[in-house]
């Protein structure tokens, strides 16, 4: 079965993987990083969660509009939570000091989607099932909030780090 599965993987997941991992091990170190890609990853996160969501449950239903709310909501906080303490203005950009948190998170995120799309494919029948859905949807609003959280951490400290500056 897994050599089924193997065959069928397309290659670029195999690149995002080997990107991902990269990425991942990079940041096991500290990084000073540039306000736009600060701004890049969330943002493209964000829109690619809510272009996917919309593709597979489209949002004319009330609950997943609510259970992608919640998931976002509680994945904001866990993603400020992460980062909390982390992140420093530095010139020209922010200093994120060096952790396991992207690695485990990049690698579960990967883990889950592709988890998600790989029994879905053997059992279609999941879409039908709620709990399946609400999963799914609590999973990528989840994956968007803790980068959103991130994302709103670091512009509160370039935020202080200008007041500070004014005063």
């Amino acid at each position: 079965m897994i050599d089924e599965i193997l065959k069928h993987i397309p290659w670029y997941v195999y690149v995002l993987l080997y990107i991902l991992v990269v990425r991942g091990i990079k940041a096991l170190k500290d990084n000073q990083i540039s306000l736009k890609k600060v701004l890049m990853l969330p943002v493209v996160m964000n829109i690619w969660v809510i272009i996917e969501l919309q593709q597979m449950f489209g949002f004319q239903h009330l609950t997943v509009l609510m259970w992608f709310g919640l998931s976002l909501f509680i994945g904001t906080g866990f993603g400020w939570f992460l980062i909390r303490g982390k992140a420093f203005w530095v010139e020209n950009g922010v200093l994120l000091r060096g952790n396991p948190v992207t690695l485990i998170l990049v690698l579960s995120i990967f883990i889950a989607k592709f988890s998600i799309f790989t029994w879905s494919g053997f059992h279609p029948e999941l879409w039908l099932q709620p709990w399946f859905v609400v999963g799914v949807i609590a999973i990528f609003g989840i994956i968007a909030g803790i980068s959103l959280g991130r994302l709103i951490y670091i512009l509160r400290v370039i935020q202080l780090k200008i007041t500070l500056s004014q005063c």
